[in-house]
């Protein structure tokens, strides 16, 4: 999708601000969700209702600040908390930036999912419902769950290069 395309399902589906200047597209605002995670699958309320044990529901929200250069090299976009809520829940929690899944460059931007995976993902063009679908949302309600309950709720790959490694065992295995 382009740049205006994305930014306007943004504001239509989250009622994101957006601004667009050359190729790039920020995102400024709240990401609210209702979800639930059954074992297998994350299970979003806001379409279809579903009957499930209403303390296994997370209803949260977090701001974010959103960018993406749709003419860089790369295909994974920077997002950030913009309200500090992950560093208060990694003091409070007594764990690494690492193991919240925070990078160190830029400082405080999301890793939601291992870089080869995004990239493979979005080889063809980045489409940035596909990325709040598949990978942001997930990322915000893993911790949520996590601030909530202090344990993941799905097996995490560990972060950085190790991370990057295990995934493509795992790769390579299933071909």
């Amino acid at each position: 999708m382009s740049p205006q395309a994305d930014a306007e399902w943004a504001r239509r589906i989250y009622r994101l601000r957006t601004v667009i200047t050359g190729s790039t597209l920020h995102l400024a605002g709240t990401i609210s969700f209702r979800a639930h995670y059954n074992g297998d699958l994350l299970i979003y309320h806001d379409k279809i209702p579903i009957i499930v044990r209403p303390e296994t529901i997370i209803k949260d929200s977090w701001p974010i600040i959103f960018l993406h250069n749709y003419r860089g090299g790369s295909q994974v976009p920077r997002v950030f908390d913009a309200s500090d809520r992950l560093y208060r829940t990694q003091d409070r929690l007594k764990v690494s930036s690492q193991d919240m899944h925070l990078n160190a460059t830029p400082p405080g931007s999301f890793c939601v999912a291992p870089r080869s995976e995004l990239e493979q993902t979005f080889a063809n063009g980045f489409d940035l419902e596909k990325y709040f679908n598949q990978y942001l949302v997930p990322f915000l309600f893993q911790q949520s769950y996590f601030e909530k309950y202090g344990k993941w709720p799905w097996w995490n790959y560990p972060h950085g290069d190790f991370g990057e490694y295990l995934r493509e065992i795992e790769e390579f295995l299933r071909a």
